[in-house]
């Protein structure tokens, strides 16, 4: 039920009337950097929080179609942002994506999906397969027209 529901969130219409889908990356600079990188020029509208507690006001403001968490951020931790998100009347529809730049322990997966997460990608990180996770959850960009 919650998967289908976060897929229902990703795919209604924006709420801010514009046809461009909203991601929000959570995590360090760098973790951010490596992600905003390879959405940009894909037609998303991305936006930036530190760590959770910046992250929850802001898609409480945002909206936005997918929040992706870095799970292996230092000092703020990224299980405590699925656990703030899904306890939220305002977020707990929005779709988590749990991605990580260090290498986890065996079993992450599984505990990611399982904490709230609907899907976890970590290194090697593959742009194409990026774009593959990002685009299952979030309303297609519109495309330019020529």
């Amino acid at each position: 039920m919650l998967f289908a529901s976060a897929w229902d969130h990703a795919n209604r219409p924006s709420r801010r009337g514009d046809d461009s889908p909203t991601v929000l990356l959570v995590g360090e600079a760098h973790c951010r950097a490596i992600f905003r990188s390879i959405l940009s020029g894909r037609g998303y509208e991305i936006f930036d929080a530190s760590g959770p507690r910046e992250a929850l006001p802001l898609a409480r403001q945002l909206d936005p179609d997918l929040v992706m968490v870095d799970i292996g951020m230092a000092g703020a931790c990224g299980w405590d942002a699925v656990r703030n998100f899904k306890s939220n009347a305002d977020t707990y529809l929005i779709p988590l994506l749990a991605v990580s730049l260090a290498p986890q322990p065996a079993g992450t997966y599984r505990r990611a999906r399982s904490a709230g997460f609907v899907d976890y990608i970590s290194r090697p990180i593959e742009r194409r397969h990026v774009l593959e996770v990002v685009s299952v959850w979030t309303r297609p960009p519109q495309r330019a027209s020529n």
